[in-house]
C-alpha cells in the first residue's frame, strides 16, 4: 500500500501522467479479462461462429 500512497503523492489529480496511467491500466485489464475468458468462449462456440464474431467485431471497431 505504500507504493500506491507514493504514486498518489507524485501524480496530481488531473495530471496527464495520472490520466495516462489510468487509461493504460484499463487497457491492461481489458486484455487480461479477455485472455481469461478465451478458453471458455472457444468451448461455447464453434470455430466458424467465433470467426464470424471476430470479423464483425473488427468491422465495428473500425467504424467506431
Amino acid at each position: 500500500m505504500q507504493i500506491i500512497g507514493r504514486l498518489n503523492s507524485k501524480l496530481k489529480k488531473g495530471s496527464f501522467e495520472r490520466n495516462s496511467l489510468i487509461m493504460s491500466f484499463g487497457a491492461f485489464c481489458r486484455v487480461f479479462v479477455g485472455l481469461l475468458l478465451y478458453p471458455i468462449i472457444t468451448r461455447l462456440f464453434s470455430k466458424e461462429e467465433f470467426g464470424e464474431f471476430s470479423l464483425y467485431l473488427a468491422i465495428i471497431s473500425l467504424l467506431a
